[in-house]
This record gives structure tokens, sequence and C-alpha cells, in this order.
């Protein structure tokens, strides 16, 4: 089911990133049979790639002991005089095997509340509630909550493989929906999906009680397929050593997902827009070992690491954090579907369709990537839609915003 995605996120010109604000970097990684397959030392490799990456929460999956989440936490986290570091409880699965959730956070940021396992038709959930250790906190009384949820869907493409995945949703979304009322949640896993198509897929995205948005907005055949090459996750590699899978990067099974009060703004947490990363896919290895060739998407070091330490590679989001004392005087709108950009991308001329929440005056400014003002429209007059021309702006993407005295709505676009 396609989705159209207008982040109402408060950008670089917004009041919001006026004031000092928070990031949290969250990354979820499947560690591949961690600690007994492979090298004995291979909690290295995800060193190299922690150091690197700076991750604030790490939600994990295909660790096996207790004592795995230990060698994780004191020899590949917290090292070189880094003591931040704390995980959750280790927890094993209720059905069994050696594929268990965690998660690991920075404690200088979060403090954990509680966490449970949700049993489902696969393998449990990890779900861990965290608050913000926010720095205005013992003044005023006030933060923000957060839900961390790790998860590891059946993999196969049989039919009976999909159902299970499709059982497992549901018993994601019946949690989700009966569960203390807790905002700001972030989904991560091994979903073991071909395609935007799957039942399991369209019951995460468009739950009854609490959407969840995909920030790739990236519908489709996600394997084996060069449209999608800029999203894979599975295999780094191109040869099988460690028990992981070969083949290079072909499929996209590792997500990190979020939910809609964030995608709204309404708890002063937003997604941090085109922040999301595949560590180590530069886009130009489908079907290819991501030492083949060149490959400058991280430094070589780390691109190394992420070959040897598992055969996925980690997905990563930035959150940030509004302080709690700032009130700002631009709201964001209330209903961000009722505005649309038409069509997007574009080619010659562009529609803001809207009605209730345009006023006269109001300002429509359109910036390139750097942050440069290339065009300003007023809009002068109250009609379903505005129409401006795009002709003369050069192929690219590009953000438009429009700004009055009460809202603010940011949207990028491209032009063909």
């Amino acid at each position: 089911m396609k989705r159209q995605y207008f982040f109402l996120i408060l950008f670089i010109y917004s009041p919001f990133f006026l004031f000092a604000q928070d990031s949290l970097n969250v990354m979820f990684y499947n560690l591949l049979f961690f600690p007994d397959s492979g090298s004995a030392t291979r909690y290295e490799e995800f060193k190299t790639v922690f150091e690197h990456a700076q991750p604030d929460v790490l939600l994990v999956c295909e660790l096996q002991t207790e004592e795995g989440a230990d060698i994780l936490l004191n020899n590949a986290l917290n090292v070189n005089g880094i003591t931040k570091y704390r995980r959750a409880n280790f927890v094993s699965n209720s059905t069994g095997g050696t594929l268990n959730n965690l998660l690991f956070y920075n404690s200088e940021k979060l403090a954990l509340v509680s966490q449970v396992e949700v049993p489902t038709a696969r393998r449990d959930i990890g779900a861990y509630t965290m608050y913000y250790k926010d720095s205005n906190l013992w003044q005023n009384q006030d933060t923000v909550f957060f839900q961390f949820m790790s998860t590891h869907f059946k993999a196969g493409s049989t039919s009976a493989n999909k159902e299970t995945r499709r059982q497992t949703a549901l018993d994601f979304i019946n949690y989700i929906n009966t569960s203390p009322n807790v905002s700001n949640r972030i989904f991560g896993g091994d979903f073991n999906m071909q395609s935007s198509f799957e039942p399991a897929y369209d019951l995460v995205l468009n739950g009854p009680e609490q959407v969840f948005f995909d920030p790739l907005d990236s519908p489709g055949s996600w394997k084996d397929n060069s449209l999608f090459e800029a999203i894979h996750t599975q295999s780094p590699r191109n040869s099988s050593f460690g028990n992981g899978v070969s083949g290079g990067l072909d499929d996209r099974y590792d997500f990190l997902l979020y939910s809609e009060d964030i995608f709204q703004v309404t708890d002063r947490v937003s997604y941090v827009p085109d922040s999301y990363i595949t560590f180590g896919n530069d886009g130009n290895h489908i079907n290819q070992s991501i030492l083949s060739g060149t490959n400058n998407s991280v430094p070589p070091n780390v691109l190394t690491a992420l070959h040897n330490a598992s055969d996925h590679l980690p997905v990563m989001l930035t959150l940030a954090i509004q302080p709690s004392n700032v009130n700002t005087a631009i709201k964001p709108v209330e209903n961000p579907k009722s505005i649309q950009l038409f069509p997007n991308p574009v080619n010659s001329d562009l529609q803001i369709r809207s009605q209730k929440y345009l006023t006269l005056g109001s300002q429509v400014s359109i910036f390139d990537l750097l942050g440069n003002k290339i065009g300003t429209f007023t809009i002068d007059q109250l009609n379903y839609y505005h129409q401006f021309p795009m002709h003369s702006i050069p192929t690219g993407s590009y953000i438009l915003k429009i700004e009055d005295a009460q809202q603010l709505f940011i949207q990028r676009f491209v032009k063909m």
C-alpha cells in the first residue's frame, strides 16, 4: 500500500533549531549468531563499527547468550575510556532457540524504565520503555518517553513463511493496541521481507490504531532489484564464512520504523530528514561484496569491519529532541495529509493542494539542499490549489517551505 509521506519536520530553517537541542542516533543490527559464529574476536569488528557510528540506542537480534551481551557491552561499546553504555536485561526467547533481541543505550542521554518480551508466532519482540535525561528535568519535572522495539521475523519466501510473518505482525499490532499509551515508538528489526507487498509489512505500517512510517518510503520488490540497490542490507559478502549468507547486496531485510507521533512531532521528537543510513552501502554494489572495487561510503577500516562482522549491514536514523522549556511561536500544521505537493517529482508546474492551512500572505520559499533560497512566492488568494512554475529550476532535489505567523510546513520535492 502506497502512503504519501509529508515530513512535517522542523527543518534547519525552523525556530526549533535555534535553541539547544539534542539528538539520538538509533541503530538496528543483526549480529549473525553472536558470539558463537565466526572468529572469537569478532567483537573487534563491531567495536570499529560502533566507534564510527556512535549509536545512542542499539537494537540487536541474533544475540545468543548473556555472555555475548556482556562481551559486546564491555569489549565493543565501553572501550577506550568510554563508560556510558548500559544494556537491558538479557531474556531468552520464550519460543526457544538462541536468536535473541537486546537493547544497548547511552546512559548519559537515556534511562531504562521497563522492558517486556512480547510473544509472537515466531520469536519474542523486545520492547524497552525509556525516558530522555532532559537537562531541565529537575526544574520542569518534564521529559520525553520512548519505546524502542526489536524483532526478528521468520525467514523464507514460501507462502507458509509469509503467513508466519503476517501472524507475527498481527501479534505486534495487538500489543501496540493494548499496551500502555507510550509515545515515540521506534520499531527495528530483521523483517526478512522481499517486497513492500507482503501483508506483514502493510499491517505494521497501517495498523488500525497506530501506524508506523518507513523513512525510506520505497515501495516495490526489493530483492535483487537495482532500483533499490542503495537500500539493500544483506549480504555485504560474496563468499560464505562464519555461517553467514553470501551473494552480495541484494535484499532489504533490516528496518527502522517510527510511530505517527514522531511523524507529527506531537511530543517534541522528530525524525531528522535524510538521516537514515545503511552503513557500507554506497548504492553501487548490487550482488557484490561491499569490498569490491571502490566504496567510499565509510572509511576503509570500517568497511572491512562491516564485511567481517555480520552478513547484514546495520541501519541507523537520527531523532531530534526539543528541549522542555522551549515554546516556539510557529507550530506544525495539524494534519499534514491535507497538504499535498503534486506531482512529485515535478517536471513543469508544481501544485500545492490545500485551502484550510494556507492563509493569505503566506510565504512559499524554495531552497536547494545547501540552504540557498532560489525562489519565493506569496499566497495571494484562497483556492483549493496553488500552482507555481518550475520550468527554470535545474534538475535536482529541493525543499519547499510554507510559513506564516502560526504554522510551518516543509516538504522535499524533486525536479525532473
